[in-house]
């Protein structure tokens, strides 16, 4: 079995918005050891919600909801890793539309 450590990450560009962060690719499985959320708005706090899609059994789960993230700071959400199977994705959304979300993954092959 291959190990292979990346990173992914996306811009949110527009509010309330779900972007992709990551989506695991066939025959591999992905365990995602940290998740940093940064606001780059200057002014004003935003609110981030984070969630993954199980493909295993068409269900969506909520990471976090609604959790503030204040202006110019980063809010790194995970105690644990979680395990992606092939074909789960992760998307993150923020009321501003003024945060970045990058996560260290470790692919299984």
């Amino acid at each position: 079995m291959a190990q292979t450590y990346k990173v992914s990450g996306t811009n949110m560009e527009t509010a309330d918005t779900w972007s992709g962060i990551y989506s695991c690719p066939a025959g591999t499985t992905a365990m995602i050891n940290s998740i940093y959320l940064a606001n780059r708005n200057t002014g004003v706090e935003t609110l981030a919600t984070m969630r993954f899609y199980d493909n295993s059994n068409g269900r969506t789960t909520y990471l976090m909801s609604g959790v503030m993230v204040p202006n110019q700071s980063t809010l790194q959400p995970l105690s644990a890793p979680v395990v992606l199977e092939a074909n789960d994705y992760l998307q993150a959304k923020d009321v501003s539309g003024l945060l970045d979300a990058t996560v260290n993954i470790l692919e299984i092959t």
